[in-house]
């Protein structure tokens, strides 16, 4: 299963899939801002929550 989506504006793209249970995240382009929605997106696992990993930090 892969699923490509583009960002609203031009310079981010993330495709993602499944291999032998490990999800692969593949990002291509600049991240900020302003395209984060996708990235989170992106991030989130088909139960619609984060998958775990160093990125997930506390808000202070």
């Amino acid at each position: 299963m892969t699923d490509t989506h583009e960002a609203a504006r031009p310079g981010l793209s993330t495709d993602h899939q499944a291999v032998d249970g490990i999800r692969i995240v593949v990002l291509r382009g600049e991240i900020d801002h302003a395209n984060r929605d996708s990235l989170h997106e992106a991030l989130l696992t088909p139960e619609g929550r984060l998958s775990p990993g160093p990125w997930l930090t506390s808000a202070a």
